[in-house]
């Protein structure tokens, strides 16, 4: 809504999951436009859990994370894991101080 509106003093907007898909998958794709249906795909059927437990139940992982410092570690080392390109291995991608790091501050 900020952005739309755009008052003094706005420098920029965070926008998030903006996903657009046509009505219609057409039958025949380009590779790149089949590995993105496939990824579409598979973010559907794998990845929509965590934004469906954050929207409807927060304080189901809530109270776990909150009394669980291993929990907790997991699931932002999962997050970690899930999020970036990592051909199943978080530590392709980051160094596991790094992740360490990042796991310490909350």
């Amino acid at each position: 809504m900020l952005g739309q509106i755009h008052p003094p003093g706005l420098l920029a907007i965070h926008l998030n999951l903006q996903l657009v898909f046509p009505e219609e998958i057409p039958e025949i794709l380009s590779h790149e436009e089949q590995q993105a249906v496939e990824i579409a795909n598979k973010f559907i059927t794998d990845g929509l859990g965590y934004l469906q437990e954050q929207s409807t139940r927060p304080q189901t992982i809530g109270y776990a994370l909150c009394d669980s410092p291993v929990g907790l570690a997991m699931w932002i080392y999962e997050k970690l894991y899930a999020w970036t390109d990592n051909n199943d291995n978080p530590e392709n991608d980051l160094e596991l101080n790094e992740m360490l790091d990042n796991i310490t501050l909350y």
